[in-house]
């Protein structure tokens, strides 16, 4: 897993990181996170970016034996979250394997999501045989806090003692608590998290059609306006 500083010169200590252990590595090696620069021009789009930079970046990858594998998704995985007319959009992140790993799990692929709130691109990296599934994540919202009502939840169920481990009281008492806080939710809250769903399948379709039109300003400021409405639930 990696993640580059922002300066030139700081990222070199990487290089040479990645080198050395390429040099010794003889069996199948992934190697994937934020690098903070891209290979090509068409990677980024606004900002600055110097050839020295790219130069550097592909003579490290080469001197390591490494390529991206197969990706799907969205092209620039990294965005300032500025106004449209100052966006920048770049392609930092990478999933790189050596030449052991194309020949033993060529049939990796890596996904790169839309950002949402984020400032970078989730990535998910999966045999493109097998299906993903799993149980639905249970959500926080911050303006649970602001009700009385949370908070004496939180306290009755917080306050009754257990016989367990530490730990496992902490465990215990957030699964007690999760269809406590989803009926307070539906109360109180006229169901923000079902309203919270909505602007968010909005805020993904409008980041999925960015990834095919990076450049339509009118879709930018839609997706600075839903941002911005999402963040406030």
């Amino acid at each position: 897993m990696i993640y580059a500083f922002n300066g030139v010169a700081e990222r070199q200590e990487l290089g040479e990181f990645l080198k050395n252990e390429a040099a010794h590595c003889n069996e199948p090696w992934l190697c994937t996170g934020d690098f903070n620069t891209v290979l090509k021009l068409v990677e980024r789009q606004g900002g600055n970016n110097t050839e020295i930079e790219r130069e550097q970046f592909q003579e490290c990858i080469s001197l390591c034996c490494m390529e991206d594998i197969q990706v799907t998704g969205a092209l620039f995985t990294w965005s300032n979250k500025k106004e449209p007319l100052d966006m920048v959009y770049s392609r930092l992140d990478r999933v790189m394997g050596n030449f052991e790993w194309m020949e033993e799990f060529g049939g990796y692929t890596a996904h790169f999501h839309p950002e949402g709130l984020f400032d970078h691109c989730p990535c998910t990296i999966a045999d493109r045989k097998m299906g993903i599934n799993g149980r639905r994540n249970f959500k926080y919202f911050n303006m649970w806090g602001q009700s009385d009502l949370f908070k004496e939840c939180v306290r009755n169920v917080w306050q009754y003692r257990r016989r367990a481990k530490k730990m496992f009281q902490v465990v215990k008492i957030l699964k007690e608590l999760k269809p406590i806080l989803k009926q307070l939710n539906k109360t109180c809250f006229s169901d923000i998290e079902n309203s919270s769903k909505i602007t968010g399948v909005l805020l993904e379709s409008i980041q999925k059609e960015l990834i095919d039109k990076p450049r339509d300003m009118e879709l930018m400021q839609h997706e600075h306006v839903v941002a911005q409405e999402l963040k406030g639930l």
